[in-house]
């Protein structure tokens, strides 16, 4: 009788698991209506924060908003780049042009004002959402990055957002950058 009654409890908790992990993964599933797939991998995000004074980012070459946005104050000087230093957040090859396959990254500086918040990044690719993350932010960071890899080719953006969690229903637009994807 008490091996039934463990083994019906055993069932249901391996049924539990496997459901949770099929809804974790259909959570990261990219969406993408057109039918193609976007085959995002590997998505990052970080941030830094040091004691010394901030070290200036590399000039600009991606295309921020040029327009006041409510979060700006909070994320700038957004960066697109193939490679990117882990230690401090700072792009080492910008550019704007990507191949398939290829690390997508944005860098970004920080300015939490010495209070926590969290920054959610939002990715597209063809007018279409791919992924979205958010990551806490501790109140002297200086600087985050995210990266993503798409699989095919088309017209990329990544939005930056600032919340006050990183369940994001607070959060207002920081930046909006774009860039291009082609066949690698």
């Amino acid at each position: 009788m008490r091996l039934g009654f463990f083994t019906s409890a055993a069932c249901l908790v391996t049924a539990a698991i496997i459901l949770l992990f099929v809804w974790f993964m259909a959570t990261n599933m990219v969406v993408n209506p057109t039918g193609g797939s976007a085959s995002l991998q590997n998505a990052v995000t970080a941030t830094a924060s040091h004691n010394g004074p901030a070290t200036p980012l590399a000039s600009a070459t991606a295309s921020p908003s040029t327009t006041a946005l409510p979060g700006q104050a909070y994320i700038d000087q957004p960066q697109l780049a193939s490679a990117v230093n882990t230690q401090t957040g700072q792009p080492s090859q910008v550019t704007t042009t990507f191949k398939t396959n290829q690390a997508i990254y944005v860098t970004f500086a920080l300015h939490p004002h010495g209070q926590a918040g969290a920054v959610c990044v939002y990715w597209y690719l063809n007018g279409n959402s791919v992924t979205n993350f958010a990551f806490p932010v501790r109140p002297y960071s200086q600087t985050g990055y995210s990266y993503a890899i798409y699989g095919q080719p088309g017209t990329g953006s990544v939005d930056l957002y600032w919340a006050s969690t990183t369940q994001c229903t607070d959060r207002v637009l920081a930046q909006h950058v774009t860039f291009t994807v082609v066949a690698g």
